[in-house]
């Protein structure tokens, strides 16, 4: 059985993904958790299959560490950053920080549950937006 913590300092974002997650996923054991310390309370690695980690940069500080300490905790968890307002070369160093997939908040559910697919069977995964943005500032040059 899968066990997915939902991160997002909105509560209307954290229970719409929730009942999203739930909705698509009924076998899952779905968390909402309002803080990073929160993530103390799941023990093993091994307990939590993905971590879903809203955040909001124009509200939000993003410090890229935060991701590889939860990567350090979490190893065999997929760390998927959802989020809107960072530029795509951004998305690239938080990939080597320790995110496995991203996916924009303005996505809809199709991405998001797509996303989900991917890294549950232990692929990376970014948003078609940001890809297509990478691949034309690459031809570019």
């Amino acid at each position: 059985m899968k066990t997915l913590l939902i991160y997002d300092r909105q509560p209307i974002i954290r229970l719409g993904l929730k009942l999203l997650v739930e909705q698509h996923y009924p076998l899952a054991n779905v968390h909402e958790i309002r803080s990073v310390k929160e993530l103390s309370v799941f023990g093993a690695p091994g307990d939590v299959s993905v971590i879903l980690f809203g955040l909001d940069p124009e509200c939000e500080r993003v410090n890229p560490r935060i991701f590889k300490r939860i990567k350090e905790k979490f190893s065999k968890s997929a760390l998927v950053l959802y989020a809107d307002n960072i530029h795509h070369f951004q998305v690239l160093s938080y990939f080597r920080q320790g995110i496995t997939a991203y996916v924009a908040k303005r996505a809809g559910e199709e991405e998001l549950l797509s996303c989900l697919l991917y890294v549950m069977d232990n692929k990376r995964y970014i948003s078609s937006r940001v890809r297509d943005l990478l691949i034309n500032d690459l031809n570019e040059r």
